[in-house]
């Protein structure tokens, strides 16, 4: 007999946004069944197996060799429970679930008949959990920001900064930076620009937490005035959530802050017309 013929090998295949990933790593029977165990002994809805016992099968197959490639860490997602209490918003049908594994950015919720593999990508879904605030040097949020920030370079100083964390997670989920005011308009000893505010997507309400730190803190250090800038295209749906009304439009440079002696990267320091933010919290 053949024993290469008894041998069975297990390939996962993950469903995310409608298309079909193949995991590509070829697992045995033992660890195919360990993986197995620390889900309960079966498979979420979004997660199935192709299963054979002979290595050309797998390269015969069409469907399976055309199928794109996606690292998803199965093992590591089956064994690991969240460290606090965490549910998945689905922003498109308007309902959360409860999480009861996570790595990274994959998770198995809990529905109704049986638990549901998903990937949060902070655009149809993000994590609603606790927020802990943390402390963080300049440094550490100038770091976040270069790596996260979608159009805005990190400041070169600040008054203060901080952080949020989740739990059982080692990468900061959020960072805001306040300043004295940059435009010498707005420097009346009084006013506290927030200028940096970036978070993970994935995570809920990271954005306004940050506001109301930040407000928090400077109402504590004596400021009773507080702006922000968003530009045209964003809704300044945190700053409204955290009392801030517009007060008005900021003319963009007609001449770029770049030089041969300072270059710049115009893409992150957006140089067109803003919109000004302001909060005040004199008397209360």
């Amino acid at each position: 007999m053949n024993t290469s013929e008894c041998t069975a090998y297990h390939l996962f295949i993950a469903r995310i946004d409608g298309q079909d990933y193949k995991v590509p790593h070829v697992m045995g029977d033992a660890e195919f069944e360990e993986i197995i165990q620390l889900n309960n002994g079966y498979l979420p809805q979004g997660l199935r197996v192709y299963h054979f016992n002979n290595m050309d099968h797998l390269m015969l197959n069409p469907i399976i060799a055309a199928m794109p490639v996606y690292k998803i860490p199965v093992k590591n997602l089956f064994g690991t429970m969240p460290a606090q209490p965490m549910k998945l918003k689905d922003k498109q049908r308007e309902k959360t679930f409860d999480i009861r594994r996570k790595y990274g950015d994959f998770v198995l919720c809990e529905g109704s008949l049986m638990d549901v593999f998903r990937q949060v990508d902070g655009v149809h879904s993000c994590i609603i959990t606790k927020l802990k605030v943390c402390p963080i040097t300049l440094r550490e949020a100038q770091e976040y920001i270069k790596k996260h920030h979608r159009h805005c370079s990190p400041p070169k100083f600040h008054k203060f900064s901080v952080a949020l964390k989740v739990d059982g997670e080692q990468d900061f989920v959020g960072v805001g930076v306040a300043s004295t005011p940059k435009a010498r308009a707005q420097m009346d000893g009084e006013t506290l620009e927030i200028n940096r505010v970036c978070s993970d997507a994935r995570y809920a309400d990271v954005c306004s937490k940050l506001y109301a730190l930040m407000i928090r803190a400077g109402k504590s250090m004596g400021y009773r005035r507080f702006i922000s800038y968003t530009l045209p295209e964003e809704d300044g749906a945190s700053l409204k959530a955290a009392g801030f009304h517009l007060d008005g439009i900021t003319e963009g440079r007609t001449s770029s802050w770049s030089s041969g002696k300072r270059p710049r990267n115009i893409e992150k320091y957006p140089q067109g017309a803003k919109f000004r933010w302001v909060l005040f919290k004199g008397g209360d």
